[in-house]
């Protein structure tokens, strides 16, 4: 009898151990994005303004015709979008400067494509010096 106290006692000892090691499977996924293309159809086109003896500011709403307007094909319409820079300069080669700022967009989906504007202000100095001004911005969008 006291062998099968103790067999029984060993059983049920062995059955209630806890391991102090186990292991558990886990799944692991992973989501590749098309990487996210821009095109520039136009940049911001301030068009011809005369020179004077006041100060002028020029305003291209986004959605006018001298809006930029860029293109971008991505996976998700998610995104976030805008121009880098909160200003910056045109200038005409020689020194004379027009500054350019208060970047503003709009846009429209369709499918996995977006077309967008961009507006600004440029803002034309007093008897400012004749001349074709240019300058450079950073569009960018990002996934969100």
């Amino acid at each position: 009898m006291k062998k099968i106290i103790l067999i029984s006692t060993i059983i049920t000892l062995l059955m209630s151990v806890n391991a102090f090691a186990t292991d558990e499977l886990f799944n692991s996924t992973i989501q590749i994005r098309q990487a996210i293309t821009i095109t520039e159809d136009r940049g911001i086109d301030f068009g011809i303004v005369d020179s004077t003896n006041a100060a002028q500011t020029v305003i291209v709403s986004p959605g006018d015709s001298g809006s930029a307007q860029f293109d971008i094909i991505c996976d998700s319409l998610s995104i976030s979008w805008g121009v880098a820079e909160a200003s910056i300069n045109m200038d005409d080669g020689v020194g004379n400067t027009i500054l350019v700022d208060s970047f503003t967009g709009s846009g429209t989906a369709v499918g996995s494509q977006t077309d967008l504007q961009i507006g600004a202000s440029a803002y034309i100095g007093i008897n400012q010096p004749s001349g074709t001004y240019t300058g450079t911005a950073t569009f960018f969008a990002i996934y969100n």
